[in-house]
């Protein structure tokens, strides 16, 4: 395999194995969890949490740390990566 083929499946696989991270890791607490925690729980940056929830249309809860009610607890990925707040 030549390193163009190679360097392209090697992304491929980081990116499924970033993925299953996350997905383990929400699953885990129900989705109860901020892109931060994941970031702290994964090891990614929390901008990988974000892209990767956002191709995966998982939602995440609101960006601080506490648990809010109901009705503001998840927020719309897309809204927090434009710098939108709810």
């Amino acid at each position: 395999m030549d390193n163009k083929k190679k360097s392209g499946y090697n992304m491929v696989a980081k990116k499924a194995a970033n993925d299953f991270a996350i997905w383990r890791a929400g699953k885990s607490v129900d989705w109860d969890c901020t892109a931060g925690e994941l970031a702290d729980e994964t090891g990614l940056s929390v901008q990988t949490i974000y892209n990767t929830c956002k191709r995966r249309g998982w939602d995440l809860m609101h960006g601080n740390k506490d648990r809010l009610s109901d009705d503001t607890r998840f927020m719309d990925v897309t809204a927090q990566m434009n710098g939108s707040r709810r």
